[in-house]
């Protein structure tokens, strides 16, 4: 053999050894396709279509940045005016993560402990058994941090810590150091901005003002379904702002929280990941929900999401895959993303949409897709036997459905509203000097906090400590246009769902 040869096998024999002493790089996560983008597009029509949803916005995100969106249907059903991707919308519950990572960046500065107790902030609580983490992950009914059961009323208390602990006011805080920061021009933060302009103003600026009533007029018209299943426009009946409910935005603009999420701009690397840890009970019971979101394994994969229900109203879905580098994101002005699913039990898997997204773009074994459909023809019956029209209470318009059982009385209604206007009165002539946390609870949606007269903690057969994981079978519901009406005492919490039966474990 020549030493050329030998030569050669030697360079052989050295490369192969050489890729053989290589580390494994970790395949990256592919980006989906234009054929997998387009099969969920139809899907996503189909089931609007189906679902009778009239305006609907979608946007997915690789690697983050968007690399699709589109919108559906219309905005505004009477005027024509299309559905886009830059549509506003009332995101219900996707609040919850953008008042997680408020507190948990007060966490961050050392001025709040998890495990503080939360009467060191909120005159709601009377003991020290309940903590900030119990509340933070719906853990704070019967023995805390021993039963999950979603609340999203007692999610909103998390605004008196939030406020106590930065000294600033709850709204400011969405605005300066999320909204503006973050670039998103199409977001309010708070549905009742133009209520009080001189306020408003001198809290947030002239300039930020503008931007946020401005994207008030371009908001997603809400829609609910009559007797014959056709939409009609349903009143906005819970106004303000909490780290539970109130904040209103497009696609593309949660798109960008999304983003600042993912590239480390508002939360330090272990916080993030203490934050979509799921919580556990003393016995190590691993809970479906995290801090501000829900968190779960399927097919292989961790999903971190979180939904929103405004009955009759709004609906949501954003929906995290670390493992794909995948993000989506859904808004629609009618309930039907997240009625028919029964979601706050912590199970995505029931979602439609979500299987939608996880066959045709994620590319899992479809599991999903007949619970799914089993999840809408049952829904589709029980919305057809249990949908009455009544009369108005107030107005023209009233919301369809009213449990005549529990309706509130019209001296109820006539007392509730005067002592409101007294409120209000009280507020105007503080004005918006008045920066403490009661001042503050008093802006907030009435459905979130409800009176602060009733500790509903101390009750466990209050309608609003009932489970709200049932669809609706006859439900009262407030017509008044009054942004701190009592009414809401009587009412499970405006962004769950409303049911008067319990599924308590």
């Amino acid at each position: 053999m020549s030493s050329s040869v030998i030569r050669r096998r030697g360079v052989i024999v050295l490369a192969a050894t050489c890729v053989a002493l290589l580390p494994l790089r970790p395949l990256s996560p592919q980006r989906p396709d234009a054929r997998r983008i387009a099969a969920f597009d139809r899907a996503l029509d189909s089931l609007r279509s189906r679902l009778r949803i009239p305006g609907l916005s979608a946007a997915i995100a690789y690697d983050d940045v968007v690399i699709w969106s589109r919108g559906y249907g219309f905005a505004d059903v009477e005027h024509q005016v299309a559905a886009t991707a830059h549509t506003p919308y009332n995101v219900a519950s996707l609040s919850k993560p953008i008042g997680t990572v408020l507190l948990l960046r007060l966490v961050e500065q050392g001025k709040v402990n998890l495990d503080d107790p939360m009467s060191k902030y909120s005159t709601d609580y009377h003991a020290d058994s309940i903590h900030v983490r119990h509340v933070l992950t719906h853990t704070s009914g019967g023995v805390p941090g021993e039963h999950f059961e979603y609340n999203g009323d007692v999610f909103a208390s998390l605004f008196d810590v939030i406020v106590k602990a930065s000294g600033r006011r709850y709204r400011e805080l969405v605005a300066n150091d999320i909204m503006r920061p973050l670039g998103m021009t199409d977001s309010s933060p708070g549905n009742d901005i133009a209520d009080n302009q001189p306020a408003m103003v001198q809290l947030l600026g002239a300039d930020a003002d503008a931007r946020y009533v401005e994207a008030m007029r371009n908001l997603a018209k809400a829609y609910k379904y009559d007797s014959s299943r056709r939409a009609v426009p349903s009143r906005e009946t819970v106004f303000g702002l909490s780290p539970a409910n109130g904040i209103v935005s497009s696609v593309l603009d949660f798109a960008k929280f999304d983003s600042a999420l993912d590239r480390g701009r508002l939360l330090e690397p272990a916080t993030q990941k203490m934050m979509w840890t799921p919580a556990r009970t003393a016995a190590g019971e691993r809970l479906p929900y995290a801090l501000g979101w829900f968190v779960q394994d399927y097919a292989g994969l961790h999903l971190i999401w979180h939904n929103g229900y405004l009955p009759d109203r709004y609906s949501a879905l954003y929906l995290k895959i670390p493992d794909r580098k995948l993000t989506l994101l859904l808004l629609a002005n009618s309930d039907a993303l997240s009625s028919p699913f029964k979601l706050a039990k912590g199970d995505l898997s029931p979602s439609a949409f979500a299987c939608a997204f996880l066959v045709d773009v994620v590319v899992v074994e479809d599991t999903c897709r007949s619970r799914s459909e089993a999840a809408i023809r049952g829904w589709a019956t029980r919305e057809r036997g249990l949908t009455t029209i009544v009369r108005p209470l107030l107005g023209t318009e009233s919301d369809s459905r009213i449990d005549l059982r529990r309706a509130p009385s019209r001296n109820q209604r006539r007392g509730n509203t005067e002592r409101n206007q007294q409120r209000r009165g009280a507020a105007e002539r503080e004005g918006v000097e008045r920066t403490d946390v009661e001042q503050q609870r008093d802006e907030q949606p009435a459905s979130e906090y409800g009176s602060h007269e009733t500790d509903h903690r101390t009750q466990p057969n209050h309608p609003r400590c009932l489970a709200d994981d049932e669809l609706v079978d006859v439900a009262w519901r407030r017509t008044e246009r009054d942004p701190h009406t009592d009414i809401p005492r009587l009412l499970p919490n405006g962004d769950r769902h409303d049911s008067i039966k319990s599924d308590r474990r």
